[in-house]
Order: C-alpha cells, then sequence, then structure tokens
C-alpha cells in the first residue's frame, strides 16, 4: 500500500508494488549497515517451482519435422482454433508471472474465440459461403447472446448457467464474471481465484469438445477441426468419422476447414 501510495503522490508510474512471483525465482538480499554500507547477504530461492526449465533435445525426425511443417501449414491457411489456443497459452505465461488481471483476460478471450471459431464451423459444415459466415460474424452483437442461445441450439447439451451441476455454470462463476469485474470495475484477483478460473475454462472447453464429438454427423469438420486426432483424446472412432476423415485430408489437404468457395 505504501507503493500505491507513493506512486500516486508523487506522479511515478514506474514505482508499483509486486507480488513475490513477479520477482523472479531468484532474488538477491542484502541489509544495510549501521554505517550506512549496503552488504549483500546472499540470493533467496523465491518460486522455485519457476526455475527455468531445459527440456532434453529433440531429434528432428521425419515426424517431428511433417508435424512442424503442418502447424505452418495451419497457421498459413488460418486455422479456425489458432487463436483460442495462443490466448491460452498466454494466459498460462501471465499466470506464471503473477499477472492475474492479465491470465483473466487472456481466458476469456481465448474461450471467446473458441465459441465463435466453433460457430463459424458449423456454417462451413452446413455449406455456407465465405461471405456469408463473414456477414454473420460481422453482425453478431455480444458474446454473451452466441454463448445462451445460438451455440445450445447448435450443440445441444445442458448449457444452463443457473445449474450448479453444468461446465457452462463453473465456467460462468469462474471466470466470465471475474473477468468482467477486472475490466469494468479494475479488480485484482488472487492467485486461487485465476487458478479457479482456469479450471473453469477447461470445464467449458471439455464440454465443448464432448457436444461437438456427439454432433459429429452434423459437423464433422469442426469436431475434426477442433478435436484434431479424438482418439488420442479418449474418443472412440466410428466407421463415419474415419472415413471422413481420410477423405477430406486426401482431396483437401490442409485446408479442408475453409469454407467450400474458397477451399480449392
Amino acid at each position: 500500500m505504501f507503493l500505491t501510495a507513493y506512486a500516486i503522490k508523487y506522479g511515478r508510474d514506474d514505482v508499483f508494488p509486486v507480488n513475490t512471483t513477479q520477482l523472479g525465482w531468484l532474488v538477491t538480499s542484502g541489509e544495510r549497515l549501521e554505517d550506512g554500507a549496503w552488504r549483500m547477504t546472499g540470493p533467496v530461492l523465491m518460486h522455485p517451482d519457476n526455475v527455468p526449465l531445459y527440456p532434453p533435445e529433440m531429434a528432428m525426425d521425419e515426424d517431428l519435422g511433417a508435424g512442424i511443417a503442418g502447424c505452418l501449414e495451419d497457421i498459413h491457411y488460418g486455422h479456425p482454433y489458432i487463436s483460442a489456443r495462443l490466448w491460452f497459452d498466454k494466459s498460462k505465461r501471465q499466470g506464471r508471472a503473477g499477472d492475474h488481471e492479465s491470465q483473466t483476460v487472456s481466458l476469456q478471450t481465448s474461450l471467446e474465440s473458441l465459441i465463435f471459431s466453433t460457430w463459424a464451423m458449423t456454417m462451413v459444415d452446413s455449406g455456407q459461403t465465405s461471405q456469408q459466415i463473414h456477414a454473420a460474424l460481422s453482425g453478431f452483437k455480444t458474446f454473451e447472446s452466441l454463448f445462451k442461445t445460438t451455440i445450445p441450439r447448435l450443440l445441444g447439451g445442458n448449457w444452463d448457467r443457473k445449474d450448479p451441476s453444468t461446465a457452462a455454470y463453473s465456467y460462468w462463476q469462474s471466470l466470465y464474471l471475474l473477468r468482467n469485474r477486472v475490466v469494468h470495475t479494475g479488480y485484482s484477483p488472487e492467485s486461487t481465484e485465476a487458478a479457479a478460473a482456469e479450471q473453469g475454462y477447461r470445464a467449458i472447453r471439455s464440454f465443448v469438445n464432448d457436444r461437438l464429438w456427439d454432433q459429429r454427423r452434423r459437423f464433422p469438420r469442426t469436431m475434426f477441426a477442433r478435436l484434431g486426432r479424438p482418439e488420442l483424446m479418449g474418443y472412440q472412432l466410428d466407421d463415419f468419422s474415419r472415413s471422413f476423415y481420410e477423405t477430406i485430408t486426401r482431396d483437401e489437404p490442409n485446408r479442408w476447414w475453409l469454407p467450400f468457395d474458397v477451399r480449392n
């Protein structure tokens, strides 16, 4: 509080309070002696869980090279869920740095991107053109109405935000409302609140995945764009899904998630 008062009084935007996470994993400690001199007493391991990790070297085998090439293609052609992934990764970095305000906002941004991308992909599955999809996305007013009406109508399932047993409730209470407090009132979340917000995010993300799997015959491109390799996430591929994926990856490599009028 003293640092905040000092910064306000003297207009010092370079003076601000920090939490222990923001100090870093290693800090230097010392003491001021009676004669006014400063003596270093040694380093202090502040947050050992934040010590940089150096993963072992990975051999650049053919599979790894092909995987990176595939990701580059995804980025180049605008894979619909790249943005949601990048915002989620950013939230993880912000959380590790102790910036829980930014972490909360990034989590919500990631979720909104995921939901809007899901809606766009269902329109791809429905055979709409790129212009029609762009017009629909541009004309939509709020994320809340999309989350409350449009997506539940398309994907089915229980989206009741007032039912404590639902993923929608967990997300709404722990992340959506928290993000609103941060943005609209300047609230600073505690680390426990940010952790709960991430749990709520993961809950609704898993729920969306499950709903897309259940709707795979209606929205097969959406399901594969979102899940990638469903069998690696615990879903049991059926003959329809396997055949559909083999066809689109053979006939429309790297661009099968685009609207039909720009796919080729």
